[in-house]
């Protein structure tokens, strides 16, 4: 009998201690996902800073060509300064502007004129103040 009783105490610590073991690899590794998120998580916003100040320096390297084809109509440019426009990425702060820009390339196409283009390219850059820095 005493064997018996020697023989299951021997087993139940051997299965409470392999639990015990594979619960605390099982926890650690969901610990060290954790705070790999939040390490992915404040990466990312330092990143959508870096993007927001990529974005603006390439809106003013873009800016004086838009300017151009606008004063001198120019309907070939429109395209590949479209084409520009679309391929940047921004953060979410932007993006309404960047689709007023991207639209009123349209008028342009549209033959409206100049200088109603440029009176609506003024309100654009007046309503964003990002934009006045830029220019």
């Amino acid at each position: 009998m005493r064997k018996e009783k020697g023989g299951i105490i021997f087993y139940l610590i051997f299965i409470i201690a392999t639990i015990l073991i594979v619960a605390l690899i099982f926890f650690t590794d969901a610990w060290k996902e954790k705070n790999t998120d939040n390490i992915d998580k404040r990466q990312e916003q330092v990143d959508l800073v870096k993007l927001g100040e990529e974005y603006k320096n390439k809106i003013k390297d873009i800016l004086p060509t838009y300017e151009e084809v606008i004063a001198n109509m120019n309907k070939e440019k429109i395209e590949e300064l479209r084409g520009q426009l679309l391929e940047l990425k921004m953060p979410e702060e932007f993006k309404e502007a960047h689709v007023e820009l991207v639209l009123l390339l349209d008028k342009v196409e549209q033959n409206i004129s100049s200088k109603e283009v440029q009176k609506k390219l003024n309100e654009i850059i007046n309503k964003y103040d990002w934009l006045k820095e830029v220019e």
